[in-house]
């Protein structure tokens, strides 16, 4: 059962007398892989880390009795310095095999994903600064894959331990 979901004995759908449950549906989903948990998983995540960031710009802007529009400005927007001709160059060079024009021709977009990275590395740096002295518990887990291990597998330790670490290889000759 995925922890990240709703109540496992919610009924998600009903068919004459049958129901479905979610976590009848979660075990099969799981049965076609983890993936479709995963991508449930980092959406909530992604979500969940906005409304945080939100909440911290807001209590920030009001301590400072500012907007937080202004506190954004100010924090963010203004310390990021702009992408310069050496940088677009230098990614440019870097990644030659894998972009596709000149220099001419893709540049602007280089420019523009360059200034994009530095405004969320800033972004990033001044919500990590905001969390700083500030209690924050997030009980969001990701998905867990239950793991058989046969009773004849090779197995170091007692059987009940409460971490088991699965090593999966595929030798071949």
């Amino acid at each position: 059962k995925n922890e990240g979901a709703a109540s496992g004995s919610e009924v998600v759908a009903k068919l004459g007398d049958r129901t479905i449950t979610l976590e009848e549906l979660d075990q099969k989903t799981m049965s076609l892989g983890v993936e479709p948990y995963q991508a449930l998983y980092n959406a909530r995540r992604s979500t969940l880390d906005g409304m945080i960031a939100e909440h911290l710009f807001k209590k920030e802007a009001e301590r400072r009795g500012v907007t937080e529009d202004q506190l954004l400005q100010t924090e963010i927007t203004a310390k990021v310095t702009p992408v310069t001709d050496a940088e677009v160059q230098e990614f440019y060079n870097q990644n030659r095999n894998r972009i596709r024009g000149t220099i001419e021709e893709v540049g602007p977009q280089i420019q523009q994903f360059l200034g994009n990275q530095k405004l969320q590395q800033a972004r990033d740096a001044f919500i990590t600064q905001l969390k700083q002295g500030m209690s924050i518990d997030v009980s969001l887990d990701p998905p867990r894959v239950p793991v058989e291990v046969a009773a004849d597998d090779a197995s170091w330790g007692p059987a009940n331990a409460p971490v088991q670490i699965v090593e999966f290889s595929d030798f071949q000759c």
